[in-house]
């Protein structure tokens, strides 16, 4: 840090951009860590938001805002908070100099002050918010069918932020060069893009002082959902979903509780602005061709459902359900490619799109199940066919990891409302369990386990292959890869699932050793509730057995009830665990004593 920060007095302005970039990113990576360098590398860098000279000292000045907005999360306020009102007064005069470039960098430090300073920031909305709006009012020098067309020639139009600001007539008959066109729309089109993004994030972290811009920034993001550049319609997705959810938080709303039935209505502003978003959002969906916008609206619309649960359902629950299964089944606008020829092998690139887009989908399947729970069985008979197809061995590794999952996440929504499909599912759990990728065996391990604990079916008679198929996920090494290290725990929590239901189909003799082996479990600390309310149901029922055991558990008992390690047991297992090792001392004082216990007793 010493050389590079001499560098930013000493160097040609091209090496102080690098330097000052390079700085940002050590700071991102250390956090609080950087903390020792701020004083200087801030002093140093402040003098570049004053540059004016378009060109190099611009593109600097740009690269210093943006360092210095990582500074600041990676110091935090207190250290941070006696340089704001310079640097907001040097990003405000950045954001007026004509340059799409500095008003875009200026966006991203208002949301980052946002993040770092709260409501806090909130003196600051009065000068930040009309710059936003502003900015999404502005035209790309031309109608969008124009520059629709220009984007179509070029479909990479839009891969940089790198552009000219030179304005240029793009009027019929003008003589215009496309590349040229493509670079101006491009920069203010990314700035629109920030503006977008950056709206959201104030809100979310302002929380109240937000709401006098409240309506006139959803209008104006309601506006952009479409506009010709993907970028721009994805800022607003997010912020628009940002907005239901600061929203709803702010409106003090009882939990929901799930099921179709709605026990607890949105408030009434809530619910106007739920329908003042859906309504183009919906409309959106279904002429969307852009694999990554509709991603983007799946994976929002899932978290906003979370928070806001089936109040926010209730109008939209069938055109959700008829756009989910469209793609689930390959059948929505933004799959169609008809340029394509239906012999022509899926490019990499589009098949990564294609494989986020499905695992985004999934992702909605299981926030329905979880805003429905076991009411979600009126529908999931629908999507189990379109799910499971990509569980098929011919799919992308990541294509059947994502099915596994949400089926495993659907199951613990839906608990014994998933009785009616276990036959199904268990078929095609228990085939992943021998899947070749450890990340698809470490889902089927998880999802078998949550169906034998919820369904009301007794799938005893398959225990013999299930627990034959998941002792493979226990051969594990120190150099293992991390998902056979989460499959180990996924597996250990399959087991136990499976003891809790019925222990008499189990060979506790030939399981507890190489389930108790992999004690205490490293990675998926969730799973330590199933597994010890197992070890307490054998305690109770099979005491003589399990103190055949105490050389493997002590050890793990110890390690999870550590001071240093609260965070691995919930509280009431954590509780029954001590009551558990009280009762050992009483039996087995000096296995307890060696196993470092005798505090815990």
């Amino acid at each position: 840090m010493n050389q590079l920060t001499k560098l930013l007095s000493t160097a040609p302005i091209p090496v102080k951009s690098v330097v000052t970039g390079a700085i940002g990113s050590a700071a991102h990576a250390s956090k609080a860590a950087f903390t020792p360098y701020f004083e200087e590398t801030i002093s140093r860098l402040q003098p570049f938001l004053t540059l004016e000279k378009e060109g190099e000292e611009q593109d600097l000045r740009g690269i210093a805002t943006d360092a210095i907005g990582t500074l600041a999360e990676a110091v935090g306020r207190e250290k941070f908070a006696p340089y704001v009102p310079n640097l907001m007064q040097a990003s405000f005069d950045g954001a007026k100099k004509g340059s799409a470039r500095l008003r875009e960098c200026s966006y991203i430090f208002f949301g980052v002050m946002a993040k770092v300073f709260g409501e806090d920031f909130a003196p600051y909305l009065e000068h930040v918010m009309p710059m936003l709006l502003e900015s999404l009012k502005q035209t790309e020098g031309g109608t969008d069918e124009l520059a629709d067309q220009i984007v179509k020639q070029n479909p990479d139009a839009f891969s940089t932020g790198d552009a000219s600001q030179e304005i240029i007539d793009i009027t019929p008959g003008a003589d215009n060069d496309p590349a040229t066109a493509i670079s101006v729309n491009s920069a203010i089109a990314i700035e629109k893009e920030i503006a977008a993004d950056t709206m959201g994030t104030i809100f979310n972290h302002t929380r109240n002082h937000f709401l006098p811009w409240l309506e006139q920034c959803t209008v104006a993001l309601i506006d952009q959902l479409d506009h010709y550049y993907e970028g721009i319609r994805k800022s607003a997705l997010i912020s628009l979903f940002q907005f239901l959810r600061s929203f709803h938080e702010l409106s003090n709303s009882p939990l929901w509780e799930p099921g179709a039935n709605l026990t607890v209505p949105l408030d009434p502003k809530v619910e106007h602005l739920v329908d003042m978003v859906m309504t183009p959002v919906m409309k959106l969906w279904v002429m969307e061709d852009d694999k990554s916008v509709v991603s983007t609206l799946c994976q929002d619309l899932s978290e906003t459902l979370a928070k806001l649960g089936p109040g926010m359902l209730s109008k939209y629950f069938n055109d959700i359900c008829s756009n989910v299964q469209a793609i689930l089944e390959g059948k929505s606008l933004c799959q169609q490619d008809p340029d394509a020829d239906e012999d022509d092998e899926p490019l990499e690139e589009q098949a990564e799109f294609d494989s986020v887009l499905i695992s985004a989908t999934g992702d909605l399947v299981s926030a329905l199940a979880t805003v429905l729970g076991q009411d979600f069985a009126r529908v999931f008979g629908t999507f189990l066919p379109s799910i499971t197809k990509y569980a098929n061995p011919q799919r992308s590794n990541t294509d059947r990891a994502s099915a596994i999952g949400t089926l495993g996440e659907v199951i613990t929504s839906m608990k014994g409302g998933i009785t009616a499909f276990t036959e199904p599912v268990l078929k095609v759990t228990t085939t992943s369990l021998g899947d070749e990728d450890p990340e698809v065996r470490s889902n089927a391990a998880f999802a078998t386990g949550v169906l034998i604990e919820n369904s009301d079916t007794d799938v005893s008679a398959h225990y013999g292959e299930i627990l034959q198929r998941l002792s493979v996920l226990f051969n594990v090494q120190a150099d293992s890869s991390q998902p056979q290290k989460h499959g180990r725990d996924n597996a250990a929590g399959a087991v136990s699932r499976m003891i809790l239901k019925n222990s008499a189909a189990i060979p506790l003799e030939q399981v507890l050793p190489v389930l108790y082996g992999a004690l205490p479990l490293q990675n998926d600390f969730l799973e330590n509730v199933p597994v010890y309310r197992a070890i307490f149901h054998l305690f109770r029922t099979n005491s003589q057995v399990m103190m055949n055991y105490l050389n493997l558990l002590l050890p793990a008992f110890a390690a999870v009830l550590a001071p240093n390690t609260p965070e691995q047991l919930t509280t009431d297992i954590r509780a029954e665990l001590v009551e558990l090792v009280r009762h050992l001392q009483q039996q087995a004082p000096d296995q307890i004593t060696a196993a470092g216990l005798a505090g815990v007793a």
